[in-house]
């Protein structure tokens, strides 16, 4: 009732943050079996809701998710709650991106037990491997396994890597730095353009706009000192644009191919 008394309506989301405590407790510490909806509560509570995001979460609410991350078995909702902290209608709320940036992404031990790697594999083929069950594997045999063993695991990974464009947004390089090494443009688009299931492509194209591309196309607005008389009360700016397309030269055929 709460969730449907909230939503996309600020003032009663505003009111109802001041138990954001408590949603945050029950979200952490219940599951499948005595869930009473506390999760979607809390991401409806705080998705969009810019105010909230950057008065009421503090430093010590995004540890203690990374902690439930570490901690607790491999579930998509701490994932999710992260993401909702972190995006706010399509911008970035800075703070909480670079908090939760460090938190993921500075210690190397936190990292690799977060982020299973990836790499091409040697044969013919050069399909994509991930490092799952202690072993290595064929990525697009990954959901499958995860089906037969009936845990979190592929649901846990595609929501992580979501986590990650998320936390690359607005070019964070507190994120782009570390990740560029895990996820090289070349392993992205063999996903992006393999025989993948949809969600996974659509989850490591986010990550290579955000990761790769944005990145590459900057755009600096400059004041224009020189006045000319006769364009008097014209826009007085220069538009500098890096346009260097040279490295996506495989991806834009093959998005126009798809088309």
């Amino acid at each position: 009732m709460i969730k449907h008394t909230i939503r996309e309506y600020r003032p009663n989301e505003l009111y109802a943050s001041q138990w954001l405590d408590i949603f945050i407790n029950q979200a952490m510490f219940t599951d499948n079996q005595n869930s009473f909806k506390a999760e979607p509560t809390l991401t409806e509570l705080i998705d969009n809701n810019e105010r909230i995001l950057k008065s009421r979460i503090k430093k010590v609410t995004i540890n203690r998710f990374v902690d439930m991350i570490l901690i607790q078995d491999k579930h998509k909702k701490y994932v999710n709650i992260l993401r909702a902290l972190v995006n706010c209608d399509g911008e970035a709320i800075v703070s909480n991106q670079g908090e939760i940036s460090k938190l993921l992404l500075e210690d190397m031990d936190t990292k690799y037990s977060l982020l299973h790697a990836l790499r091409v594999s040697d044969s013919e083929s050069g399909e994509v491997e991930i490092h799952v069950y202690e072993k290595w594997m064929l990525l697009s045999d990954f959901e499958g396994e995860s089906e037969e063993k009936a845990d979190e695991l592929f649901e846990f990974f595609y929501h992580m890597i979501l986590l990650l464009s998320d936390l690359c947004l607005n070019r964070n390089f507190t994120a782009i730095h570390p990740l560029s090494d895990l996820f090289p443009f070349e392993l992205c688009f063999k996903i992006i353009s393999g025989n993948y299931m949809v969600n996974l492509r659509h989850a490591f194209l986010r990550l290579t706009i955000t990761l790769w591309i944005d990145r590459d196309f900057t755009k600096i607005t400059l004041p224009n000192k020189i006045r000319i008389w006769t364009r008097l009360g014209e826009d007085s700016q220069v538009i500098l644009t890096n346009n260097s397309t040279e490295n996506y030269h495989e991806l834009k055929g093959f998005v126009l191919e798809y088309l």
